[in-house]
């Protein structure tokens, strides 16, 4: 599944508008993951300000490479076999994604669109399906 010229465009502009309230995107990503997901939040530490860090990170690499995901292919992948040592599950992830298009929707307010939550929903698919194999791999070497 990929992602063309029109969905990066929109995406681009969809994220450099939002980009000025990350903290918030990221703070409303996981008040809905947790809401959504309760069980989820054992697999954080209590303060989560480094997790924050990290997912706002993840979210200014993502943006930057969003016109080339097989770009970020390796180190999502890596990251999904690290996430295996957190307890990070297959069937996580579809919760991880709407959890993010919910905050992503929110920040955007009246920029929000249909178009633009199958496009979020598009690039975030690819993104976990990365990491899924990640965690596949990391299975399978353990087995």
């Amino acid at each position: 599944m990929l992602i063309d010229q029109a969905q990066v465009e929109r995406l681009q502009a969809n994220f450099n508008f939002v980009e000025g309230q990350i903290d918030r995107l990221v703070d409303l990503f996981y008040e809905r993951l947790f809401e959504a997901a309760p069980k989820v939040r054992a697999l954080f530490p209590d303060a989560i300000e480094s997790q924050r860090r990290h997912m706002t990170a993840a979210l200014l690499l993502v943006a930057k490479n969003i016109g080339n995901l097989e770009f970020l292919r390796d180190p999502l992948e890596q990251m999904g076999e690290v996430h295996t040592t957190y307890g990070a599950r297959e069937e996580y992830f579809p919760i991880v994604c709407d959890a993010m298009v919910a905050a992503i929707a929110e920040v955007s307010g009246g920029e929000w669109s249909d178009e633009l939550e199958h496009d979020w929903k598009t690039a975030l698919d690819i993104i976990s399906g990365y990491m899924i194999d990640g965690i596949r791999q990391a299975h399978a070497r353990a087995a």
